[in-house]
């Protein structure tokens, strides 16, 4: 009895305090040459599933959304109270004889992309002549399908029926039981003029981080999710020779220690930042965790500290983490132009290091920036990213409402309020911008209401508006118009 009221409790808590769609912070999304190998990792290695609203096969054809061809590796964390119990897409490489079964739905892999499973309702393969792969979680049989679309020499699958996902459809946008949105995509019209491709900036990633044997500034660059059962993920990455980073460091405010594994999702400019209290490397003599500066606001350490453990090691979104060349106008810009709150403020002048994280309105989640000696892994350093990105911004984005695309764009993270961005546009139009230079302190563009900071990053918003942009022309009744293939 004891135990169903703790993990009741615990369920509750986690239901007020997620971050999916509609729930302040709510994803984080890089542009990437590889979208699909992305996923297939993250559905492999954490507790998520395909976004629900993905094209087929996770790649959309053309003329099928205005931003056109794209492929994309969408992932949203499972939630405790989404009714997942298991991983219950079971995935094959090849596969043999079959039963009946209520409960479950055979899949088989489309051969053309963009194109569905064939789908046989009331069967199950017989796992004894069938060659397993890995097992991921699935709301419905369409994101079992797009589970082995993205998995390496999957060509078919088993989904069973979630006792508490009853019969659902496919809709529009991410679903309510759908938790926080880790994203990768490639926009194909999306340009990169003035800038350097996709697939070279991830290169420079490959370089600056390399084994993983030491902290670099780039793993700054990252998505901060919170998990109980650190020592799980870091026995599983261990295990299966994923490169990783463990560090350590002292809360704000108490000075305990807590610790972070950081892991870059492969080939891609995703950095997984999983934060814990527990010492994942307890007890294993080769490895001493990298001491870090303070990576959390006292805030998001005081809700976490009464999370427990589930069977499913959920993992929760903490925090939205840049690295910057410029701590200062970060400041200026987070303060004075989004007039959101410091959470976290830390100095290190010894070491050169500056960190901040502040919080959005309603958010749940913070924004941290760092900014820190660059090292000297690689000749392409925090600020050359960020002169690439504006370089990028300031020649696609002549005026903020540019087509084709700016491909920079996509990477961005998303605030998901509900509340009025009246004060931004207000700014915007005293503060305009326009024309946009590789020297420009911050930007905007229509499409999806971006913000870019100054880092180059870009923020993705749906904030209400009775005041546009300069140069947008919105009105409330058209900004949906705006959304159309949210990434």
């Amino acid at each position: 009895m004891q135990v169903t009221v703790i993990v009741a409790a615990f369920l509750f808590i986690a239901a007020v305090t997620a971050q999916g769609p509609g729930n302040g912070v709510s994803k984080t999304t890089h542009t990437s040459s590889k979208p699909l190998v992305g996923l297939e990792f993250m559905l492999k290695y954490l507790p998520t599933s395909v976004a629900e609203d993905s094209c087929s096969s996770n790649y959309c054809k053309k003329g099928s959304f205005p931003d056109g061809e794209k492929y994309q590796g969408r992932a949203q964390l499972v939630t405790p109270f989404s009714g997942m119990v298991k991983r219950n897409c079971q995935l094959y490489s090849a596969y043999g004889g079959y039963t009946q079964d209520s409960t479950a739905t055979n899949l088989v892999a489309a051969t053309t992309a963009g194109d569905q499973c064939g789908t046989y309702a009331g069967y199950s393969f017989n796992a004894a002549d069938a060659t397993s792969l890995h097992a991921t979680f699935a709301h419905t049989a369409d994101q079992c399908c797009k589970a082995c679309a993205t998995t390496t020499g999957c060509t078919a699958a088993t989904y069973t029926t979630e006792p508490a996902s009853g019969a659902r459809r496919l809709l529009q946008g991410p679903q309510p039981y759908e938790g926080y949105g880790l994203h990768l995509v490639d926009v194909m019209a999306s340009a990169t003029t003035g800038g350097i491709d996709v697939a070279d900036l991830e290169g420079h990633f490959t370089t600056r981080l390399g084994d993983m044997s030491s902290f670099d500034a780039f793993l700054d660059y990252s998505t901060q999710l919170f998990t109980v059962n650190l020592p799980y993920y870091y026995s599983t990455f261990k295990t299966d020779n994923v490169p990783m980073l463990v560090a350590s460091w002292s809360t704000d405010g108490d000075a305990s220690t807590w610790y972070s594994i950081f892991v870059r999702v492969p080939e891609s400019q995703l950095i997984l930042e999983l934060i814990g209290s527990e010492n994942p490397v307890a007890g294993v003599t080769d490895v001493t965790p990298t001491p870090v500066e303070t990576r959390l606001s006292a805030r998001q350490i005081t809700l976490y500290s009464t999370y427990v453990k589930d069977e499913n090691n959920l993992v929760y979104a903490a925090a939205v983490s840049r690295a910057t060349s410029n701590i200062t106008a970060v400041d200026s810009f987070y303060t004075n132009a989004l007039k959101t709150t410091a959470v976290l403020t830390v100095d290190l002048e010894q070491y050169g290091v500056h960190r901040r994280c502040y919080a959005w309105s309603g958010a749940k989640s913070d924004v941290c920036f760092t900014q820190r000696p660059t090292g000297a892994k690689g000749k392409f350093d925090v600020k050359d990213f960020e002169n690439m990105l504006w370089s990028v911004h300031s020649t696609v984005l002549t005026t903020p409402a540019a087509n084709p695309g700016d491909k920079y764009n996509d990477n961005h993270y998303a605030v998901d309020l509900q509340i009025s961005g009246d004060y931004i546009a207000e700014y915007f139009t005293a503060n305009n911008p326009y024309p946009l230079t590789k020297d420009s302190p911050y930007g905007f563009a229509c499409m999806q209401s971006y913000i870019i900071d100054p880092t180059g990053g870009s923020i993705q918003t749906d904030l209400f508006f009775s005041k546009s942009y300069p140069g947008c022309g919105w009105s409330q009744s058209d900004r949906k118009l705006l959304h159309a293939g949210l990434e």
